[in-house]
Protein backbone atom coordinates (compact mmCIF):
# COMPACT_ATOMS: atom_id res chain seq x y z
CA UNK A 1 0.00 0.00 0.00
CA UNK A 2 1.59 3.46 -1.19
CA UNK A 3 2.12 5.62 1.80
CA UNK A 4 0.32 9.48 1.40
CA UNK A 5 2.44 11.55 -0.47
CA UNK A 6 4.20 14.88 1.73
CA UNK A 7 1.47 17.08 0.17
CA UNK A 8 -1.33 14.88 1.40
CA UNK A 9 0.39 14.10 4.76
CA UNK A 10 0.36 17.29 5.82
CA UNK A 11 -3.05 17.69 4.34
CA UNK A 12 -4.57 15.15 6.18
CA UNK A 13 -2.37 16.40 9.56
CA UNK A 14 -3.68 19.93 9.46
CA UNK A 15 -6.79 19.76 8.24
CA UNK A 16 -9.75 20.94 10.77
CA UNK A 17 -11.94 16.81 10.86
CA UNK A 18 -15.23 17.63 11.78
CA UNK A 19 -16.88 15.13 13.96
CA UNK A 20 -19.76 13.25 12.90
CA UNK A 21 -22.32 13.96 15.86
CA UNK A 22 -24.88 12.06 14.31
CA UNK A 23 -22.85 8.53 14.70
CA UNK A 24 -21.56 9.65 18.16
CA UNK A 25 -22.61 6.37 19.82
CA UNK A 26 -22.81 4.02 16.76
CA UNK A 27 -20.10 5.08 14.24
CA UNK A 28 -17.81 7.57 15.59
CA UNK A 29 -15.56 9.42 13.33
CA UNK A 30 -14.79 12.73 11.70
CA UNK A 31 -15.18 14.17 8.02
CA UNK A 32 -13.83 17.19 5.73
CA UNK A 33 -16.17 18.83 3.25
CA UNK A 34 -14.85 19.52 0.19
CA UNK A 35 -16.11 22.84 -0.41
CA UNK A 36 -14.10 23.49 3.12
CA UNK A 37 -10.59 22.87 2.37
CA UNK A 38 -7.73 23.19 -0.66
CA UNK A 39 -9.83 21.69 -3.05
CA UNK A 40 -6.98 20.88 -5.30
CA UNK A 41 -5.52 18.63 -2.42
CA UNK A 42 -8.87 17.47 -1.27
CA UNK A 43 -8.93 15.71 -4.87
CA UNK A 44 -5.73 14.23 -4.54
CA UNK A 45 -6.68 12.61 -1.52
CA UNK A 46 -9.82 11.01 -3.07
CA UNK A 47 -7.82 9.96 -5.82
CA UNK A 48 -5.07 8.49 -3.40
CA UNK A 49 -7.75 6.51 -1.41
CA UNK A 50 -9.45 4.82 -4.16
CA UNK A 51 -6.04 4.20 -6.09
CA UNK A 52 -4.17 2.50 -3.22
CA UNK A 53 -7.02 1.54 -0.84
CA UNK A 54 -8.35 -2.01 -0.10
CA UNK A 55 -12.38 -2.97 -0.62
CA UNK A 56 -13.63 -3.89 2.61
CA UNK A 57 -17.61 -3.69 3.83
CA UNK A 58 -20.20 -1.44 5.77
CA UNK A 59 -23.01 -3.66 6.25
CA UNK A 60 -23.94 -4.37 3.22
CA UNK A 61 -22.03 -2.16 1.43
CA UNK A 62 -18.63 -2.26 -0.29
CA UNK A 63 -16.87 0.82 0.04
CA UNK A 64 -12.49 1.31 -0.59
CA UNK A 65 -10.44 2.06 2.45
CA UNK A 66 -7.23 3.35 3.22
CA UNK A 67 -5.19 2.89 6.22
CA UNK A 68 -2.25 4.66 7.38
CA UNK A 69 -0.73 5.52 10.47
CA UNK A 70 -3.77 3.38 12.64
CA UNK A 71 -6.37 5.85 10.92
CA UNK A 72 -8.26 4.54 8.21
CA UNK A 73 -9.49 7.13 5.70
CA UNK A 74 -13.01 6.14 2.76
CA UNK A 75 -15.23 7.87 0.85
CA UNK A 76 -18.78 6.17 0.49
CA UNK A 77 -18.57 5.78 -3.27
CA UNK A 78 -19.35 2.23 -4.61
CA UNK A 79 -16.72 0.08 -6.68
CA UNK A 80 -16.18 1.58 -9.91
CA UNK A 81 -18.93 -0.30 -12.39
CA UNK A 82 -21.71 -0.27 -10.13
CA UNK A 83 -24.82 1.87 -11.26
CA UNK A 84 -23.90 5.02 -8.44
CA UNK A 85 -20.12 4.87 -9.36
CA UNK A 86 -18.83 8.66 -9.82
CA UNK A 87 -15.85 9.74 -10.34
CA UNK A 88 -13.45 11.66 -7.82
CA UNK A 89 -14.24 15.28 -9.21
CA UNK A 90 -17.07 14.64 -7.85
CA UNK A 91 -16.89 13.41 -4.20
CA UNK A 92 -17.20 16.06 -1.85
CA UNK A 93 -16.80 14.02 1.70
CA UNK A 94 -13.83 12.09 2.72
CA UNK A 95 -14.43 10.23 6.30
CA UNK A 96 -12.03 8.77 8.95
CA UNK A 97 -11.70 7.38 12.13
CA UNK A 98 -9.11 5.23 14.08
CA UNK A 99 -8.72 1.24 13.00
CA UNK A 100 -10.05 0.28 16.37
CA UNK A 101 -13.62 2.09 15.29
CA UNK A 102 -13.98 0.19 11.61
CA UNK A 103 -17.01 -1.81 11.09
CA UNK A 104 -14.65 -4.43 10.19
CA UNK A 105 -12.72 -3.97 13.15
CA UNK A 106 -15.36 -4.54 15.53
CA UNK A 107 -15.19 -8.07 16.00
CA UNK A 108 -18.24 -9.26 17.63
CA UNK A 109 -20.84 -10.55 15.85
CA UNK A 110 -24.39 -11.53 17.18
CA UNK A 111 -26.98 -13.86 16.00
CA UNK A 112 -29.87 -14.50 18.34
CA UNK A 113 -32.56 -16.59 18.29
CA UNK A 114 -35.66 -17.26 20.51
CA UNK A 115 -38.28 -19.93 19.61
CA UNK A 116 -36.87 -21.25 15.97
CA UNK A 117 -36.08 -25.09 16.43
CA UNK A 118 -32.98 -24.83 13.97
CA UNK A 119 -30.66 -22.60 11.83
CA UNK A 120 -31.73 -22.08 8.48
CA UNK A 121 -30.80 -24.76 5.85
CA UNK A 122 -31.35 -24.68 2.29
CA UNK A 123 -33.12 -28.05 1.73
CA UNK A 124 -33.54 -27.28 -2.36
CA UNK A 125 -30.71 -24.74 -2.98
CA UNK A 126 -30.71 -23.10 -6.49
CA UNK A 127 -28.37 -21.96 -8.85
CA UNK A 128 -27.77 -18.41 -6.67
CA UNK A 129 -26.67 -20.57 -3.48
CA UNK A 130 -24.45 -22.93 -5.57
CA UNK A 131 -22.98 -19.39 -7.38
CA UNK A 132 -22.57 -18.18 -3.22
CA UNK A 133 -20.82 -20.77 -2.18
CA UNK A 134 -18.44 -21.51 -4.70
CA UNK A 135 -16.97 -17.66 -4.91
CA UNK A 136 -18.04 -16.23 -1.04
CA UNK A 137 -18.22 -19.07 1.39
CA UNK A 138 -16.16 -21.64 0.44
CA UNK A 139 -12.50 -20.03 0.47
CA UNK A 140 -14.17 -18.19 4.03
CA UNK A 141 -14.51 -21.57 5.77
CA UNK A 142 -11.40 -23.27 4.52
CA UNK A 143 -9.07 -23.81 7.48
CA UNK A 144 -12.03 -23.14 9.86
CA UNK A 145 -14.42 -25.87 9.49
CA UNK A 146 -14.38 -29.75 9.40
CA UNK A 147 -12.55 -30.51 5.72
CA UNK A 148 -16.04 -32.81 4.73
CA UNK A 149 -18.34 -29.79 4.93
CA UNK A 150 -16.66 -28.05 2.48
CA UNK A 151 -15.90 -31.07 0.21
CA UNK A 152 -19.54 -31.84 0.41
CA UNK A 153 -21.87 -28.83 -0.56
CA UNK A 154 -24.60 -30.51 0.64
CA UNK A 155 -23.54 -30.76 4.35
CA UNK A 156 -22.72 -26.89 4.19
CA UNK A 157 -26.45 -26.39 2.89
CA UNK A 158 -27.57 -28.53 5.91
CA UNK A 159 -26.43 -25.59 8.06
CA UNK A 160 -26.01 -23.13 6.13
CA UNK A 161 -27.12 -19.83 7.88
CA UNK A 162 -25.14 -20.76 10.53
CA UNK A 163 -21.98 -21.80 8.43
CA UNK A 164 -22.17 -18.53 6.92
CA UNK A 165 -21.93 -16.41 9.97
CA UNK A 166 -19.59 -18.13 11.13
CA UNK A 167 -17.49 -18.04 7.72
CA UNK A 168 -16.58 -13.97 9.00
CA UNK A 169 -14.68 -15.77 12.16
CA UNK A 170 -11.51 -15.29 9.56
CA UNK A 171 -13.03 -12.53 7.26
CA UNK A 172 -11.14 -9.27 7.94
CA UNK A 173 -9.63 -7.43 5.44
CA UNK A 174 -9.20 -4.40 7.32
CA UNK A 175 -6.63 -6.81 9.65
CA UNK A 176 -5.70 -10.10 9.02
CA UNK A 177 -4.55 -11.39 12.20
CA UNK A 178 -7.39 -10.63 13.70
CA UNK A 179 -10.40 -13.55 14.38
CA UNK A 180 -13.83 -12.59 14.78
CA UNK A 181 -16.16 -13.44 17.55
CA UNK A 182 -19.19 -15.07 17.08
CA UNK A 183 -22.18 -15.15 19.79
CA UNK A 184 -24.96 -17.22 19.56
CA UNK A 185 -27.73 -15.54 21.93
CA UNK A 186 -30.42 -18.44 22.60
CA UNK A 187 -32.77 -19.59 25.56
CA UNK A 188 -31.98 -22.52 27.39
CA UNK A 189 -35.20 -24.12 26.98
CA UNK A 190 -34.52 -24.30 23.33
CA UNK A 191 -33.01 -27.74 23.80
CA UNK A 192 -33.05 -28.05 19.89
CA UNK A 193 -30.73 -24.78 19.29
CA UNK A 194 -29.03 -25.54 22.04
CA UNK A 195 -27.95 -29.08 21.32
CA UNK A 196 -27.24 -27.59 17.64
CA UNK A 197 -24.97 -24.89 18.91
CA UNK A 198 -22.71 -27.16 20.81
CA UNK A 199 -22.69 -29.65 17.65
CA UNK A 200 -21.40 -27.11 15.83
CA UNK A 201 -18.80 -25.80 18.11
CA UNK A 202 -17.39 -29.48 19.05
CA UNK A 203 -17.96 -31.10 15.95
CA UNK A 204 -18.16 -28.79 12.78
CA UNK A 205 -15.38 -26.25 13.75
CA UNK A 206 -12.04 -26.75 13.82
CA UNK A 207 -9.92 -26.83 17.18
CA UNK A 208 -8.49 -23.64 17.25
CA UNK A 209 -11.42 -21.81 16.22
CA UNK A 210 -14.01 -23.47 18.51
CA UNK A 211 -13.22 -20.31 20.97
CA UNK A 212 -14.38 -17.68 18.75
CA UNK A 213 -18.12 -19.37 18.66
CA UNK A 214 -19.19 -18.32 21.84
CA UNK A 215 -23.04 -19.63 23.25
CA UNK A 216 -24.83 -17.29 25.45
CA UNK A 217 -28.24 -17.94 27.19
CA UNK A 218 -31.12 -15.33 27.32
CA UNK A 219 -32.10 -16.71 30.99
CA UNK A 220 -28.72 -15.94 32.22
CA UNK A 221 -28.05 -11.92 30.68
CA UNK A 222 -32.12 -11.50 32.11
CA UNK A 223 -31.15 -12.85 35.51
CA UNK A 224 -27.81 -10.83 36.12
CA UNK A 225 -29.80 -7.67 34.58
CA UNK A 226 -32.66 -8.03 37.25
CA UNK A 227 -30.07 -7.86 40.10
CA UNK A 228 -28.77 -4.22 39.03
CA UNK A 229 -29.89 -1.32 39.81
CA UNK A 230 -31.38 0.03 36.34
CA UNK A 231 -32.77 3.23 35.34
CA UNK A 232 -36.56 3.31 36.07
CA UNK A 233 -37.69 3.05 32.24
CA UNK A 234 -35.07 0.20 31.53
CA UNK A 235 -36.00 -2.04 33.99
CA UNK A 236 -39.87 -1.82 33.19
CA UNK A 237 -38.57 -2.89 30.10
CA UNK A 238 -36.95 -6.03 31.48
CA UNK A 239 -39.91 -6.10 33.79
CA UNK A 240 -42.21 -6.28 30.68
CA UNK A 241 -40.00 -8.76 28.24
CA UNK A 242 -39.57 -11.18 31.44
CA UNK A 243 -43.39 -11.47 31.67
CA UNK A 244 -44.32 -12.24 28.06
CA UNK A 245 -40.98 -14.27 27.61
CA UNK A 246 -39.70 -16.10 30.39
CA UNK A 247 -40.32 -16.24 34.31
CA UNK A 248 -37.86 -15.20 37.20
Amino acid sequence: MKKFPADIKHFVENADWIFAKTYASTWPHHYIVKEQVDEKLFLKLVKHIRTHGYEGRFYHLKITYYEEEGMVYWTMVPPQGHPKWYPPEEEDIVNRCPKESTYEYRHILFEAKYSENNFGNKQQPDDNAYTRWQTIYKDRVKGIIDQKWIDNSELFFQYYQVLRNLSYINYTPANPELKKTIVFLIPKFNTSLVEECKHLKNNILLHDFQDSLVILYWDDIIANLIKIKLPLKLHTHIEMFCEKYFKF
